[in-house]
């Protein structure tokens, strides 16, 4: 027999609080990101929800780039009819040293998802004749997608419509310069999109719904989970203040398991001792093993100090991963240690 919640109810993915966050992101550097507000099926490319033929082409033509492609909506499935379709083309941080900066990329789409393909997924600043305008705003991605597990829709659309009415008055998310409170980049070569009640959408899956409610912080690529409402308009109000939130952070999806321990850990730390960091200001870098249980990792902010993490991975008690499937083994990076040195020393 199925253990019970103390409700009465089968417990759910996202019940169990015992596995630690850092190390847990969703990994990747490139988004493309679609309006849908109708249903999404299971998989936003299996067919139900875009029709088979348009979702093996678009399968193919993310994949030939390495992206990850959401469907998004308002909450509530609302929409301005007559509307043009909008689809934003996102670049994160990454860990190459002479990778651009993040930035994020707006599209309106009036002849539908078909003009996607026109997109150049390649890189920044490559789509300027098809209308791509400058985001100055972050964007936020509340994942609600129900049909792939129950708790982000319990837990998710709450969320996101929360958020949504509060960034809607936050100018402080919008970027002012290159000194802004949040450093979305914008280089000021055309056209921007400065709407900050654009910031939060709800989402198709972004990866550990056993952390619901999860969300995606973009251009950056941090992902977030257990987060409580009053939580994410602190999140809210720590962006327009130029820095990264830390309740909820699983880590950026530009580095591996390790580093994105490191990071978290560094940037705790530094907030800690009063010394808060920005979002994608700390740069991790350090060879890659997959099979090792042990890693070293170098956190660096420039200007300010330069740390070596080293890190083990612990195997955990087993978790259920998604509801209604049976605990499956999941395991996390742990700082052992920590070495620093402050500039000049």
């Amino acid at each position: 027999m199925s253990p019970r919640t103390d409700s009465g109810r089968p417990p759910r993915c996202s019940d169990d609080h015992g596995e630690p966050l850092p190390g847990t992101a969703k990994k990747g550097t490139t988004y493309l990101i679609v309006e849908h507000p109708h249903g999404w099926g299971r998989d936003v490319l299996d067919g139900e929800a875009l029709g088979a033929e348009l979702a093996e082409r678009l399968r193919r033509f993310v994949g030939s780039a390495g992206a990850a492609f959401h469907l998004i909506r308002r909450p509530g499935r609302t929409r301005n009819e007559g509307a043009p379709v909008r689809a934003y083309l996102i670049f994160t941080s990454s860990s190459e040293p002479d990778a651009p900066p993040a930035s994020i990329e707006a599209f309106d789409l009036p002849g539908g998802l078909e003009e996607i393909f026109a997109l150049d997924l390649g890189g920044p600043g490559r789509n300027t004749a098809l209308g791509a305008r400058q985001v100055r705003h972050p964007l936020v991605l509340v994942c609600t997608h129900g049909k792939r597990d129950l708790c982000c829709a319990v837990k998710g659309r709450p969320m996101a419509s929360a958020m949504r009415a509060a960034a809607a008055s936050m100018e402080g998310l919008n970027r002012r310069g290159t000194t802004g409170p949040c450093a979305v980049d914008v280089d000021g070569s055309g056209p921007v999109v400065d709407d900050t009640a654009e910031a939060v959408w709800e989402s198709s899956h972004t990866g550990g719904h056993r952390f619901a409610p999860s969300m995606i912080l973009l251009p950056w690529g941090y992902s977030y989970g257990r987060i409580s409402t009053d939580q994410g308009m602190s999140m809210l109000a720590t962006l327009a203040r130029g820095e990264l939130p830390l309740p909820g952070l699983r880590g950026r999806g530009c580095y591996d398991g390790p580093g994105q321990a490191a990071e978290v850990h560094i940037a705790a730390r530094l907030s800690g001792e009063g010394r808060p960091v920005a979002p994608g200001e700390l740069t991790v870098t350090g060879p890659r093993d997959p099979g090792a249980v042990t890693a070293r990792r170098t956190v660096t902010r420039p200007g300010d100090g330069r740390w070596l993490v080293e890190l083990r991975y612990r195997t955990l008690p087993p978790v259920l991963k998604s509801c209604g499937k049976e605990p499956g083994e999941v395991g996390a990076w742990e700082v052992t240690g920590v070495r620093g040195s402050e500039p000049g020393e």
